[in-house]
């Protein structure tokens, strides 16, 4: 550490014991280019740079007006006076560093990408992953912490209650079930995670009675729109429920400083072809398939719904000329609709694939025609709703944190 950084680490404005913690487990070494996303007022990208020292480098990004300015300020008050590392901050969106003009070029350029005290409040957490891979090195490190369920419980029984009357909210936390839900994620977006650990602070208690005033603290800290009077009313009314259950006890509501950190690898080289095969249920069709990792799309069209008996079908694509079908006297093809072809077995119903018209070198096999034996997890890397636009009206889409598209991936995303 610069000798005249660290006696001005400890002037920063002070941060929570647990976001101490995690600046203690992250991993920097001298000569390191680190972005560090969701910067608030810079003490991680401080730390950062009393690590990686001169001959590294530290950029932060943060939409905050909020604490951003004072990271900004601090930084310029502090950096004429001092021999640091070159630090930039910009004001910016996180979740959308393809259009921040200081990036513009710095693909694969980072060592070490931090996220701070946010992950839990991103609306699309693995689509914000995908993205922040691309400024990555190849065998780079993602490190981030992710607040336990019990961290900021009124947020979440706040969520329940939106997601219940369909109050539109900037994020989505309830997806966090364990951290089996966050490894799941950084592996479907192709990251390989080495660690993750759960660091525990304070607890505190709330009393049943506090719940108006926890509704009225989150609706103004979350920034939740309430369109009129009657819906306040109602979202109130239901608070008051979901706080009640929240009670372990019957009497109490726990709240803890508890957190998950977690370090995970951008892996060096990209995974090559896997085998894959698979058939219908009578095994009167059978085929093996050169697959590459590619994302995992439930397509809720009505034609998907229909056809597969469920709220949705599940489809992978592989290059047409890498899928060979060795048993195939009973496979049939029905169009169903003008743009697509779709493949299944006429003894046994079961459905095999679906090919586009328009783009006559890919097919998408079904999830549920490949074979369990032959699946690998390294083809999952990421997954996606489409034409929710068509949605069966009695089907919830589960709040799992995956993008979401009103009709294909390129179309938009659904607010």
């Amino acid at each position: 550490m610069p000798d005249n950084l660290g006696p001005l680490l400890s002037e920063h404005p002070a941060t929570s014991a647990l976001e101490l913690k995690f600046r203690s487990l992250l991993e920097f070494k001298p000569g390191d280019n680190v972005l560090d996303l969701g910067c608030g007022n810079g003490t991680t990208s401080f730390y950062a740079a009393s690590k990686v020292g001169p001959t590294g480098s530290v950029t932060g990004v943060d939409i905050s007006d909020r604490f951003f300015p004072e990271a900004r300020s601090w930084y310029e008050q502090k950096a004429e006076k001092n021999d640091w590392p070159p630090m930039e901050f910009h004001q910016h969106d996180a979740c959308d560093l393809s259009s921040l003009e200081a990036l513009r070029g710095k693909e694969e350029t980072f060592d070490v990408i931090t996220f701070t005290r946010g992950f839990g409040m991103l609306k699309e957490p693995q689509k914000a992953v995908s993205q922040w891979l691309a400024y990555l090195k190849p065998g780079g490190l993602l490190e981030f912490d992710v607040g336990h369920q019990r961290e900021t419980i009124a947020a979440i029984v706040l969520e329940r209650v939106c997601r219940k009357l369909d109050i539109p909210l900037d994020f989505r936390m309830d997806w966090i079930v364990n951290e089996n839900s966050l490894v799941r994620l950084l592996g479907c977006a192709g990251l390989i995670v080495e660690e993750v650990k759960l660091e525990e602070g304070e607890e505190r208690y709330y009393g049943l009675e506090e719940w108006e005033q926890m509704f009225e603290d989150r609706i103004v800290e979350d920034r939740v729109q309430l369109k009129d009077d009657e819906l306040r009313q109602k979202a109130k009314a239901l608070f008051k429920e979901e706080w009640k259950k929240a009670a372990e006890d019957g009497v109490r509501v726990r709240e803890s400083d508890v957190c998950y950190v977690l370090l995970a690898r951008k892996p060096t080289e990209p995974l090559g072809p896997i085998e894959l095969a698979g058939g219908c249920r009578c095994r009167k069709v059978r085929y093996t398939a050169s697959v590459s990792p590619s994302p995992i799309s439930y397509c809720h069209c009505q034609t998907c719904r229909k056809l597969s008996g469920g709220p949705y079908m599940p489809f992978i694509d592989a290059p047409s000329s890498a899928v060979k079908f060795e048993e195939s006297a009973a496979l049939r093809s029905y169009s169903a609709t003008e743009g697509a072809e779709r493949g299944f077995c006429s003894e046994c119903g079961s459905p095999i694939f679906m090919k586009y018209h328009n783009e006559p070198d890919t097919i998408g096999l079904l999830m549920g025609s490949i074979d369990d034996e032959s699946w690998d997890e390294k083809l999952h890397t990421q997954e996606a709703h489409i034409y929710l636009r068509e949605k069966a009206p009695w089907f919830k889409v589960p709040d799992d944190g995956w993008p979401r598209h009103a009709t294909t991936t390129d179309k938009g995303e659904v607010e």
